[in-house]
């Protein structure tokens, strides 16, 4: 029923990390009053943590960490600074009480795909690679459990992170720090869910919403979506992997490199507030009121 999707009035307060990557993509302004005005005047987020100059594996990695280590919150928000989240995506998306759960927006280029997975081959069919696509039909306003999704708008349960040995994102694997974390989700039977009502937007000088995607959707079909993607060289379709032409989404399963605290991806061990090494790149942590 739609109502268990629509926003809850008031929970019980809990606290959450909100972790921004920034990028060039990034719009101060829409920054400034989204964040730190409207996220934590709801008085959920108590800390905000941002990056820039970073691989996004060694900033998602040392947020966790400084989750972990230097807060008792129980949830990790993790957002893309090119990324347009609801007002209320906090209350929302923890009304659903999962372990992972994620909103859904499109990729920035066309067709505008869902970034969000379902798997094409799993590990122990494909010699050890995980292949995935994007899910291309769904029901909007539901919510659905994915092999894998983007971390432009995943909020991630502490218990989650204590599970799991760092580093919990990775290139290692040849794929995207994303996908290597939802793969080890999977090795640790951990389940990724998104909530297709919490309608993210993604900017590329103007805002890229689900509205576009649906509007290509209804306009080319999915076989015609497949041929632009394929004609664009877009986004890899899974018809080319079927004739062993081109992979999908992939990465390899293996050992986790490095071990708590003592990797070069987890920021070479318990991330400074505020330090991010001598290259110029920054890390910062600001602590908020509860509101």
């Amino acid at each position: 029923m739609s109502k268990k999707h629509k926003a809850p009035v008031r929970m019980p307060f809990t606290e959450v990390i909100l972790c921004v990557t920034l990028n060039a993509d990034l719009n101060p302004d829409w920054f400034q009053e989204f964040v730190k005005i409207k996220l934590i005047g709801q008085g959920y987020v108590t800390e905000i943590m941002t990056t820039r100059g970073f691989m996004a594996d060694t900033a998602r990695n040392a947020a966790a960490w400084n989750m972990l280590t230097k807060t008792r919150a129980e949830y990790l928000l993790f957002m893309d600074a090119d990324n347009v989240l609801p007002e209320d995506v906090i209350p929302r998306l923890m009304a659903h009480k999962k372990d992972v759960v994620c909103g859904v927006y499109p990729l920035k280029e066309r067709p505008f795909l869902p970034v969000m997975y379902e798997w094409y081959k799993r590990p122990e069919e494909n010699r050890g690679k995980a292949l995935y696509h994007n899910i291309m039909e769904y029901k909007r306003g539901s919510l659905m459990k994915v092999a894998a999704c983007g971390t432009g708008c995943m909020m991630i349960h502490r218990r989650v992170l204590e599970a799991i040995r760092p580093p919990w994102f990775s290139f290692t694997e040849g794929g995207t720090e994303d996908m290597y974390f939802c793969r080890q989700l999977e090795k640790h039977g951990v389940e990724v869910w998104v909530d297709t009502s919490v309608e993210c937007g993604h900017l590329r000088g103007v805002v890229v919403t689900m509205d576009d995607y649906a509007a290509q959707l209804k306009a080319h079909g999915k076989a015609g979506l497949l041929r632009l993607m394929s004609d664009n060289k877009v986004q890899r379709p899974w018809e080319l992997a079927e004739e062993g032409r081109l992979d999908v989404v992939e990465g390899e399963f293996g050992e986790v490199p490095g071990e708590p605290g003592n990797t070069e991806d987890a920021g070479g061990g318990e991330p400074e507030r505020g330090g991010g090494g001598d290259t110029g790149n920054e890390a910062i942590s600001c602590g908020v009121g509860q509101g």
